[in-house]
């Protein structure tokens, strides 16, 4: 990755700082080189991450779609009228007693 770089301070906790130092021994590099890599494998991870929600997001607005050509789409309250029978089985069962 050639050309002008923009700096920029992380914190690493001493963990992952002595990993990174471990690795770039290895293989000869320096931290920065490693961590620019790892930098843009996680973005292009991130990416398609968010591609696969996207899409995902998109057959899941189009089956909701056909349910409702299909069966209608409810227009009541179901938590209000939940709520309202639960007050009224109360009452029954207060008042009964």
């Amino acid at each position: 990755m050639a050309g002008h770089y923009h700096r920029a301070q992380i914190l690493l906790d001493p963990e992952q700082f002595r990993r990174l130092a471990a690795l770039a021994r290895r293989e000869g590099r320096s931290i920065s080189s490693l961590t620019r890599e790892f930098v843009q494998a996680g973005l292009k991870a991130y990416r398609r991450e968010q591609q696969r929600r996207t899409a995902a997001l998109g057959r899941l607005t189009e089956r909701r779609g056909v349910l409702a050509e299909r069966h209608g789409v409810y227009g009541g309250d179901p938590v209000g009228e939940a709520r309202e029978e639960r007050e009224s089985e109360i009452d029954t069962t207060v008042g009964g007693r």
